[in-house]
């Protein structure tokens, strides 16, 4: 039941998913190709194979070997023997299945280096058309005389200032 559900749930995000996979000549629960890369994925209902298990994704050559544990027990107890847990195995509970396989999913897609050029290239072009800026020079006199004397011009000036 479970194994099919999150096939289903990889499928609708697009992923290519093939339950009870041989392809690469061992038994994974899940078999998936995301942006290249081979995931196996195991959902362990109790722990009697999970070292197996993870041990046979990885020897097949599995970019990611997913173990989702549906005992919490089990999965301290795993995390506990394994003591580092390998940079391509991914363990975790089996509750929270579609957190881990999001993280999974997007840690295996490939940068946008298109669109990192495309906006490297705009910063380049627009740094090119910027004007130089102006350096800031010392003022004769203090900015706030200038405002009062042009004040006082503008008032002998004008029509309205009965002074």
């Amino acid at each position: 039941m479970w194994v099919h559900c999150i096939a289903e749930r990889l499928q609708e995000h697009g992923s290519d998913t093939t339950v009870e996979d041989e392809s690469k000549g061992v038994r994974v629960d899940i078999g998936l190709r995301v942006h290249g890369h081979d995931v196996a994925v195991e959902v362990e209902l109790s722990d009697g194979h999970i070292d197996e298990n993870l041990r046979k994704g990885r020897a097949a050559g599995y970019a990611r070997t997913v173990c989702l544990i549906d005992s919490p027990g089990a999965l301290n107890r795993l995390r506990a023997k394994l003591d580092v847990v390998p940079a391509d195995v991914v363990v975790g509970d089996l509750r929270d299945f579609e957190a881990i396989l999001t993280s999974v999913l997007s840690s295996l897609r490939p940068p946008n280096q298109t669109r990192n050029e495309d906006a490297d290239g705009r910063r380049a072009e627009r740094r090119a058309h910027r004007p130089p800026r102006l350096q800031r020079r010392p003022c004769s006199s203090p900015p706030i005389q200038r405002r009062d004397t042009w004040l006082a011009e503008r008032k002998r000036r004008s029509t309205s200032y009965p002074g």
